[in-house]
């Protein structure tokens, strides 16, 4: 019995003294991890903001005239509501390695609205006069790279591609240039699988996208709905493709 009342006393004590009155209580949790004001810039879902489609091949003029450095990156909102992707994060490893900064804009927010495509391009001076964000020095490998996407809290959202080893689509024959686009297909979709990408495969382009300047040799979509992933890339050789 006496051990049994010195057992009791001993517990009273422990819970006594592990609640002293300058317990800190809950502790504090910034904001890192929840929604920010959407004037500011918003944390993202893990696979909810897609690369859709990347044109790494340049854009060519209607008479042959290459443009290399005109390229862009498509992203896609796969969630269900807008998201304001200023000062988020596009991290390019590979044969060179640069992050690049989506630019904040109070006045016009990035803002990326669901089930909708958002256009970052070099200029809108060559093939893509309606890209919607402008990064002056962005610059994507032709292969051997890896590009990631990360919100403005620094948190993982989407990666594709691998560090070494070619494109995963697209192509550039030196006649015409055609962008890399994801699949419809959303099961086992992840972006460093070959079967996860496709070559834009139409013969035309929608001219309400791509300057007509440009539009009989650069193939892309930006901004619309890819083409479908279950046609057939034209071979110019063939004169029935021939390009004009």
């Amino acid at each position: 019995m006496y051990k049994f009342l010195i057992c009791v006393i001993s517990i009273i004590l422990i819970i006594t003294y592990s609640c002293e009155l300058n317990d800190p209580g809950e502790p504090t949790y910034d904001n890192i991890y929840k929604n920010r004001n959407s004037t500011v810039c918003d944390n993202g879902n893990r696979g909810k903001v897609l690369f859709n489609e990347i044109l790494w091949a340049g854009s060519y003029e209607n008479n042959g005239i290459a443009h290399k450095d005109d390229v862009f990156i498509e992203l896609y909102n796969d969630d269900f509501k807008e998201i304001n992707l200023s000062s988020w994060n596009i991290i390019i490893e590979g044969d060179f390695n640069k992050t690049y900064l989506i630019p904040s804009n109070k006045d016009n927010p990035p803002i990326i609205k669901p089930s909708s495509f958002l256009v970052i391009a070099k200029t809108r001076d060559f093939a893509f006069p309606k890209a919607d964000i402008i990064i002056p020095n962005l610059k994507i490998p032709r292969e051997n790279y890896k590009i990631t996407l990360k919100d403005c809290d620094l948190r993982l959202i989407e990666s594709i591609g691998i560090k070494k080893g070619e494109s995963l689509a697209g192509s550039d024959d030196l006649r015409s240039s055609r962008s890399m686009e994801r699949t419809e297909d959303r099961f086992d979709n992840d972006g460093y699988r070959d079967s996860s990408w496709h070559t834009y495969c139409e013969t035309n382009v929608n001219l309400d996208i791509i300057n007509t300047d440009f539009s009989d040799r650069t193939f892309a979509s930006p901004g619309v709905k890819n083409s479908a992933d279950y046609g057939i890339v034209p071979d110019i050789s063939n004169p029935d493709d021939t390009l004009n």
